[in-house]
């Protein structure tokens, strides 16, 4: 008798076991068998299981919001993760780790130049740094410039467009100007100038070429105002154009009185 000693090479998935001689192996490793042969002889076998390793994909995946997404026959809506299994040719697993996603956007930078009112002057001005350089947009009237011009008061839309096709549409707000009233002081008239008052402009908030009833500006910040009656001061405001008058709706009842006691030598003029 004797001793026949051989070496067998296998193979095994993570997870599986192999049948070997009679035996079953679920770990890799050397191992030992024994058997006998038809001649009585001992064949001693050593057996190496070697592993194989599983293939992993990760898939990250987008697509447009109100889509349907159809993966491995799933429908996807939302956002969501999931994991398929699949045979490879060597008998293993193919594992596909699966990272679905709406497309997230970027809200892009528009600057609002508020028009005058009753003007046509205002501006939106798209910061092409917001944008993703694969990303085209367009406005409401079809045009794709970063500037837009000549623009009034009212509701305008940028649409954008990413690598994938998907559309967004941003709105923006154009408002008119706030256009902030002058401040100003009375100086009431007496006799002895005439009757004549003064408007004092005290603080012009970004007006100028200020007149009462076409009275021109006295100075650098009177008015003269000829006489009690009510007054209306106009002006013209620095970003506004220079043919648009604006009127001050603080003075719109603005009484010129006398005071009796500055004026009691003026006669009949006081009563």
């Amino acid at each position: 008798s004797g001793k026949y000693i051989l070496t067998e090479h296998l193979s095994m998935c993570p997870g599986d076991s192999i049948y070997f001689r009679n035996q079953w192996f679920s770990d890799t490793g050397k191992f030992v068998v024994n058997a006998s042969s038809s001649n009585f002889c001992d064949t001693i076998i050593h057996v190496i299981i070697e592993p194989i390793e599983n293939i992993q994909i990760n898939i990250d995946t987008q697509f447009c919001d109100g889509d349907i997404l159809i993966i491995e026959n799933q429908q996807i809506s939302s956002d969501t993760s999931f994991i398929t299994f699949s045979n490879d040719i060597d008998g293993c697993d193919t594992i596909r780790k699966y990272t679905v996603s709406v497309v997230d956007w970027n809200t892009p930078s528009v600057t609002p130049i508020s028009p005058c009112p009753d003007a046509s002057d205002g501006q939106l001005i798209l910061d092409p740094n917001s944008l993703d350089p694969n990303e085209s947009f367009f406005w409401e009237d079809l045009s794709n410039d970063h500037s837009r011009d000549n623009l009034s008061s009212g509701s305008y839309s940028l649409t954008v467009i990413n690598s994938l096709g998907c559309e967004k549409t941003f709105i923006y707000s154009l408002d008119e100007l706030n256009i902030p009233s002058p401040q100003f002081q009375v100086q009431p008239a007496d006799c002895h100038n005439d009757f004549q008052g003064r408007l004092i402009i005290s603080n012009a908030n970004g007006a100028h070429s200020f007149s009462v009833h076409q009275n021109p500006l006295l100075g650098d910040s009177a008015i003269v105002l000829d006489g009690p009656a009510s007054y209306h001061l106009k002006y013209l405001f620095e970003h506004c154009p220079a043919d648009t008058f604006f009127e001050s709706t603080l003075i719109d009842t603005l009484q010129l009185t006398f005071d009796k006691d500055v004026v009691s030598d003026c006669g009949a003029l006081v009563e």
